[in-house]
């Protein structure tokens, strides 16, 4: 291997961390939950959004932001805590 391939270890805290992270996504309040599933996931434009959801790009722009600042926070949280357990 060249070193680029993860090991074992390193592709379970990955996949841990996408699983974590799609939990959280879950338990957003639904316009979060909504925002960053179009965006993030379906990855659609803030224009397509724009039109698919009747809302201002500057709107869905600052309602993403906070989604994924809720995200972040979170994960970092729960982060701390399991390493605080180890």
């Amino acid at each position: 291997a060249d070193g680029t391939e993860p090991s074992p270890h390193e592709r379970l805290e990955r996949k841990e961390t996408s699983d974590i992270i799609s939990v959280i996504i879950e338990e957003l309040p639904d316009n979060y939950r909504n925002m960053i599933q179009l965006k993030e996931i379906d990855g659609f434009t803030y224009e397509e959004i724009a039109e698919k959801t009747n809302q201002n790009i500057n709107t869905l722009r600052a309602t993403l932001s906070r989604a994924r600042k809720i995200v972040r926070d979170k994960y970092l949280n729960y982060r701390d805590e399991y390493r605080r357990t180890e």
